[in-house]
């Protein structure tokens, strides 16, 4: 979301504070929710992964996860505990007595955010557009990139394909009879398409959602059309 100067105004500043509040709250939830399943070998798994340098501080970060995925709303969506975390708290830890579905979270769509400077909205293209669905046949368990980013002092640099590197090999460990991997990328957004094809991902389909984007003296809430890539794993 680049950093604000002091040029660009106390709106922008403060809306940045909540932007930075939000997400580090959903990595530090996706983060628990992902040690959980992993914990119980549960199917809804995911690792959040990081470049640090050797000072110790974050340069860089990918979200991989196996979230469901909806063809008919062409939307990936994480249940809102891991798939059979409940059956198996209540068998006292016994994975042969795990049962049951996903069932598929709704996330409220927050379109105010930015304006009243209380909370964001989350990628909508992965947890949902403020609508349930039911769950049905058709629904796959993909394995999915959310989030990618790099400080921006330290990109050029080949952190971001050490990062995309890294989630392939995790993913080629949990999903051995599911060989492809998936991600969205905004249409606009030439630098990272690029970058995207690069790495061997081809366009396959069209989808949409919510991004943040910056403007010289705020912060705005905008709907894009994005793409939506694959890449099969050797």
């Amino acid at each position: 979301y680049d950093r604000p100067s002091l040029l660009s105004g106390p709106v922008a500043w403060a809306q940045r504070q909540v932007i930075t509040a939000n997400v580090l709250g959903d990595l530090s939830a996706r983060l628990q929710y992902y040690e959980r399943a992993r914990a119980h070998a549960l199917p809804h798994c995911g690792a959040i992964l990081a470049v640090c340098n050797p000072e110790g501080h974050v340069c860089g970060f990918v979200d991989v996860g196996l979230p469901n995925y909806f063809p008919e709303k062409a939307m990936f969506s994480l249940p809102p505990t891991p798939t059979g975390l409940e059956h198996l708290e209540c068998t006292g830890g016994d994975p042969t007595l795990v049962s049951g579905h996903a069932e598929p979270v709704g996330v409220e769509e927050i379109d105010q955010a930015i304006n009243s400077g209380i909370h964001v909205s989350k990628d909508t293209s992965e947890l949902g557009d403020g609508s349930s669905l039911d769950v049905c046949a058709s629904i796959e368990k993909r394995a999915y990139v959310s989030n990618l980013a790099v400080d921006i002092d330290m990109r050029r640099r080949g952190i971001g394909r050490l990062l995309m590197k890294a989630s392939e090999e995790e993913v080629r460990a949990w999903v051995p009879s599911n060989r492809n991997i998936w991600l969205e990328v905004s249409l606009d957004n030439d630098s990272a398409l690029r970058f995207y094809k690069s790495l061997g991902y081809e366009m396959v389909a069209g989808t949409s959602g919510r991004e943040i984007v910056r403007r010289p003296f705020h912060y705005e809430m905008i709907q894009v059309q994005r793409g939506l890539m694959r890449k099969a794993l050797d």
